[in-house]
């Protein structure tokens, strides 16, 4: 058992059940530790990656239904972990609003924010 205050442990455990390394991926648990190391920039990105990825309210994939237990897409949620964990200086951070901005539909009339996450 790790401790649950311990931000570096909550945040790598985070990762194991977000990938499913040596474990059944289980977003739920990753969120769960994730959110004890919010403090921890990495821990901002994974969390906007899970809300990014997570499927919408319509899908009707059991597999991933299952996999992600009650979590939904929320790209409110998503961008908002991305701007925290990139004005903390995280890079992959950065990286992942830039693609968060492209994907987006319509594309944004300024690409400003595009150049801005990417640079």
């Amino acid at each position: 058992m790790i401790d649950p205050t311990d931000n570096e442990s909550n945040y790598y455990m985070g990762l194991i059940y977000l990938m499913g390394l040596g474990v059944p991926a289980d977003m739920t648990k990753a969120l769960n530790h994730l959110e004890i190391a919010r403090n921890d920039s990495r821990a901002f990105n994974a969390i906007g990656y899970l809300y990014f990825k997570a499927p919408d309210y319509f899908e009707q994939d059991p597999a991933l239904l299952n996999t992600y237990g009650s979590i939904r897409r929320d790209l409110k949620k998503a961008k908002d972990m991305f701007d925290k964990a990139a004005n903390k200086g995280n890079i992959h951070a950065m990286y992942n609003l830039g693609c968060f901005h492209l994907s987006k539909k319509p594309m944004p009339q300024s690409l400003k924010n595009i150049s801005f996450s990417f640079s």
